[in-house]
């Protein structure tokens, strides 16, 4: 007769409100982030006496709106990504270095 595995009868436990923000946090803080600057992109749009909702369909168009207009826009943005993560890369020994020094002088 094969044998259960330990806790296989047991009941699964409702996850209480900080586990279940601990497991959603890390993906929804970025989207909120995101939502915000599109909500403060629409207000400043709109404070200027334009369509909100014409400019965002314009700026989709334009990036997404055929392949040649995709192609365009990941030509035009490999700079900035890859000049980003130089300076995430040149950074990243600074952080460490600056730690090291920290707690060297605190071992002292």
């Amino acid at each position: 007769m094969a044998e259960i595995a330990k806790g296989e009868n047991e009941p699964r436990r409702a996850m209480n409100a900080a586990a279940l923000w601990a497991q959603i946090s890390p993906s929804l803080i970025p989207l909120l982030a995101v939502f915000t600057a599109l909500l403060m992109g629409a207000l400043i749009i709109w404070g200027t006496g334009k369509d909100a909702v014409a400019a965002y369909v314009g700026l989709w168009d334009g990036s997404f709106g055929s392949p040649s207009a995709f192609l365009e826009t990941v030509v035009r943005s490999t700079p900035f990504v890859i000049c980003g993560l130089a300076v995430a890369l040149a950074l990243k020994p600074v952080c460490l270095i600056s730690a090291l020094k920290g707690s060297s002088t605190l071992a002292r």
